[in-house]
């Protein structure tokens, strides 16, 4: 989310980047860009949103200005209730932007799988295992 209209559209394309990002994990199940939309800068409680979208934890970014020349992004991951967890934030120059996009979701989708921690880890190594004997 960004309250500078100009940067809604480098918000929208970190929102895809991240979910495909973490759609990779076989052991998360994540909603689509589409299925977040109507939530969108919404004031509707957290844990109202989760319970909507049948999920345990929430992710939450902003876009924001960082002087003329850079742009800041930050990333929470909220537990169902709303109570944040972990929270990370990078800057990057307007001119590299966009070709940080994919790179900015990487490093979001990595902090959010070292909050979730070794469960999420076993839980892939079963479902590797699992795949493996097939």
């Amino acid at each position: 989310l960004s309250k500078d209209s100009a940067l809604t559209p480098v918000a929208d394309g970190l929102t895809e980047g991240l979910i495909r990002s973490l759609s990779t994990s076989p052991t998360l199940s994540i909603i689509s860009a589409q299925g977040v939309a109507p939530y969108r800068g919404t004031t509707l409680p957290m844990d109202s949103i989760a319970r909507a979208l049948r999920v345990g934890y929430l992710v939450r970014g902003e876009v924001e200005p960082d002087g003329d020349a850079r742009v800041r992004l930050g990333v929470r991951l909220d537990d169902a209730s709303g109570v944040n967890l972990k929270r990370g934030g990078f800057s990057v120059s307007r001119d590299s932007l966009l070709t940080s996009q994919d790179s900015l979701a990487a490093v979001a989708s990595a902090l959010i799988r070292e909050q979730l921690g070794e469960d999420l880890r076993l839980k892939e190594q079963r479902a590797a295992t699992s795949s493996a004997a097939a």
